[in-house]
């Protein structure tokens, strides 16, 4: 889930990857 692809491999979009990260931070 790294933000600087802008995707994770399920296709999120970066905003929501990054909501994801923080929530697992």
């Amino acid at each position: 889930a790294d933000p600087t692809f802008g995707f994770t491999p399920l296709g999120l979009s970066e905003k929501a990857n990054l909501q994801i990260m923080k929530a697992y931070d």
